[in-house]
């Protein structure tokens, strides 16, 4: 499925024929950091004549089908998890960085996987300048085998910038 062909019915992902589900792009627990204090995901700009202003929480788009959303579901719940504290994590201090230790990487690369294919399957315009090319249809078929391919193709790492200090 190429960007601009929404009007099929299939699944993005198996491409089998199927009522479709409202799917997100990006998890919501990966944003959650930017909601204001009435749950309001504000939009902000570099550009000083541009507006903050409110958006819904979600970007969502008819995508999946209901079992494909389960499958991708359960990488991103695992992912919520590791990333929120539902997973024991061991850091360990190396020449230039660290090492995190007690994170199932093939789920986790899974998930990271999931997050480019959607984002280059979507045709939202907040995802247009991703374009996969040649990509697409390999990481569709990794999701779909359940496949996180060898560790150097299509290498995954999340990073979170600190929180501000009050």
């Amino acid at each position: 499925m190429t960007k601009g062909n929404s009007s099929e019915s299939r699944c993005a992902l198996c491409q089998q024929p199927a009522t479709l589900r409202q799917s997100h792009i990006i998890p919501e627990f990966l944003y959650t950091s930017l909601y204001d204090g009435n749950h309001r995901f504000l939009q902000t700009s570099t550009d000083p004549a541009v507006q903050t202003k409110s958006r819904p929480t979600g970007l969502y788009e008819s995508l999946l089908c209901a079992p494909c959303e389960s499958r991708l579901g359960g990488w991103e719940s695992y992912a919520a998890r590791v990333l929120n504290g539902g997973v024991e994590l061991e850091f360990q201090n190396e020449p230039g960085g660290f090492v995190v230790h007690g994170v199932d990487y093939p789920v986790f690369k899974l998930f990271g996987i999931s997050l480019l294919w959607r984002a280059g399957v979507s045709n939202r315009a907040e995802f247009s300048d991703v374009q996969l090319g040649a990509h697409e249809e390999t990481l569709r078929k990794m999701l779909l085998d359940k496949d996180p391919g060898r560790y150097w193709q299509y290498g995954f790492s999340i990073v979170f910038p600190p929180e501000p200090k009050a």
